[in-house]
């Protein structure tokens, strides 16, 4: 830093001399010479959110695993299916998230190998399809995602990783919202449990909210809703059926 006394030099010249310096060593694609790695961005925080992509990748498969088996022809609980489809692409989406916050601050991206998910048979009981046991698990997943993800940000608030730190914020915010949907949804199904009729009426229900979960989850291109389809057919019919009556009343 400069020196008191009227000194004209730049005050800052020494640090910007060493970041130069750690600039001109850097190696084009080498992955452990980031450009815009900071020292407040820690090997140890890189991991942990490497281990979070896993985590959301692995969320992932088993809500695939859940979607497959509702969707299948002799369980036909088709909004059910779609909702953990849209769930699905919605942790993946999360996972994207993560992976362009590691770009941008210069940490490294590590995919490890993903768990092997349940088979279908795991959402199957005696008394038929647990739908009740599927939307458990989900919220089970998600709060084990919220806990790991508020002890990262203890640690990063330590660190002073302001950066981290909001990021964070974000996604343990995100995940309490999902988790207090998924209880609503939770209660609602132990309180009908074993009535076949409340399950259906539920899932029916659930297909129509479909399309505010995709939209909410900002996956509504990705995963669309029949609904949403249904929609787009209509107004193309209408569409048509305009074009076509104002051509016979022109004539």
């Amino acid at each position: 830093m400069a020196q008191a006394g009227g000194s004209k030099d730049f005050p800052w010249a020494e640090e910007v001399k060493k970041e130069l310096d750690n600039l001109e060593k850097a190696e084009i694609g080498n992955p452990k010479t980031p450009l815009n790695k900071t020292p407040y961005l820690s090997d140890e925080v890189v991991d942990k959110i490497n281990e979070g992509i896993k985590y959301k990748y692995d969320v992932a498969l088993i809500l695939d695993s859940a979607a497959a088996f509702f969707g299948r022809d002799n369980v036909g609980l088709c909004g059910v299916a779609h909702f953990f489809k849209i769930a699905a692409v919605a942790e993946r989406a999360d996972a994207f998230v993560a992976i362009e916050f590691l770009n941008k601050r210069g940490g490294n991206v590590k995919f490890g190998p993903t768990a092997e998910p349940p088979s279908e048979d795991k959402w199957h009981t005696k008394e038929g399809s647990d739908v009740c046991k599927a939307f458990v698990k989900y919220l089970a997943l998600t709060k084990v995602g919220y806990n790991c993800a508020h002890k990262l940000y203890g640690q990063a608030v330590k660190q002073n990783d302001a950066h981290t730190v909001t990021f964070l914020e974000c996604c343990i915010f995100e995940s309490g919202e999902k988790m207090r949907e998924l209880a609503w949804f939770v209660t609602h199904l132990k309180a009908v449990k074993g009535d076949k009729h409340a399950i259906k009426n539920f899932d029916r229900e659930l297909e129509c909210k479909n399309c505010c979960f995709a939209k909410a989850a900002g996956v509504e291109a990705v995963v669309p809703c029949k609904l949403q389809i249904g929609t787009m057919k209509r107004k193309l019919a209408t569409e048509t059926f305009a074009l076509s009556w104002k051509f016979m009343k022109d004539d």
